[in-house]
């Protein structure tokens, strides 16, 4: 019993050790930094183009409604 325990306790070791070494050099690779950045960016830009052109699409259906009614009463 005591045997399992301790090759269990090695093979934890050497796992954890494993992954430790496979993190350390993934995070010090930058390869992809620039493009998730640029990814990052259009992204951002998207978003502000949707919400500014919902807000803006409102904003232009009322004044061209109130250009069409004056539009209407001035021609009658």
């Amino acid at each position: 019993m005591m045997d399992k325990i301790k090759d269990g306790i090695v093979s934890l070791t050497v796992w954890s050790g494993r992954v430790a070494y496979l993190a350390k050099h993934r995070l010090r690779d930058e390869s992809g930094q620039g493009l998730v950045e640029y990814g990052l960016i259009i992204g951002l830009v998207a978003i502000a183009a949707i919400v500014g052109l919902g807000l803006l699409g409102k904003g232009l259906g009322g004044i061209f409604q109130n250009i069409s009614g004056t539009l209407t009463t001035s021609g009658s």
